[in-house]
């Protein structure tokens, strides 16, 4: 389990980065290193709790409620880091980046 867990993070990282790099091209790479460890962080406190979590709720829903969460505690981090500080950029930017993470990660998982 700890093995799919930390996969399942290493190819978030992996495919949210370059789309956070592109998404702020001018400060790619501070924001780059600042979605690595946001999304290294959202990744594995999600992938960690959904087991211990599908008592109470069923997979799915708990899948798209992280991933909301995720994107919003991503976007805050970004608009908190950029230059710029543009909520609505940094949630453009996450919510790219999320769906492309969650579409690999079903084609993958």
């Amino acid at each position: 389990m700890l093995t799919r867990i930390l996969l399942a993070a290493a190819l978030t990282v992996a495919v949210e980065t370059p789309v956070v790099a592109v998404a702020y091209r001018r400060e790619w790479l501070k924001m780059a290193l600042t979605c690595a460890l946001a999304t290294t962080c959202t990744n594995l406190l999600m992938n960690a709790s959904l087991p211990w979590l599908q008592m109470f709720v069923s997979y799915w829903t708990l899948l798209v409620a992280w991933e909301c969460a995720a994107m919003v505690v991503e976007a805050t981090v970004y608009a908190i880091v950029s230059e710029r500080h543009n909520i609505s950029h940094a949630f453009v930017a996450s919510g790219l980046a999320n769906a492309a993470s969650f579409v690999v990660a079903l084609l993958v998982f």
